[in-house]
């Protein structure tokens, strides 16, 4: 699995040593660490590539004399700030999760809007 932080690395199984108490996630490259829950959310995380893939609304055409397929500036633009808003809000949230007690995913929820509204609204991204 890629590593979020700088996307070269894979994340690795390792031993505990302080902060950590048990078996945690290491980039193999930037050495960024998380917990093993992070396997989950990360999973869930969609690529690029998988974004693009997945959004019916991208307008795109196949332009004969250039020999090329053609994207509509406004659709994509639309669609690579959604990709980026699911991107701080997944580090923010793992963020909180890494810090903080356990907690239910509803109080991680709130934890995690509640700091993104105070600290990098969603809306900055345009």
């Amino acid at each position: 699995m890629k590593c979020p932080a700088c996307g070269k690395g894979e994340l690795l199984s390792v031993m505990a040593h302080e902060p950590f108490y048990n078996e945690h996630l290491m980039c193999n490259e930037c050495y960024s660490t998380y917990p093993n829950e992070a396997k989950d959310v990360v999973k869930n995380i969609p690529t690029a590539e998988t974004f693009i893939d997945m959004q019916p609304s991208i307008n795109t055409w196949y332009d004969e004399y250039a020999k090329e397929s053609v994207v509509e500036r406004s659709s994509f633009e639309k669609a690579l700030v959604e990709f980026a808003q699911i991107h701080v809000r997944a580090a923010v949230k793992e963020q909180i999760r890494v810090e903080n007690r356990p907690m239910s995913e509803q109080d991680l929820n709130e934890l995690t809007e509640e700091a993104l509204k105070n600290t990098y609204p969603l809306t900055n991204i345009v």
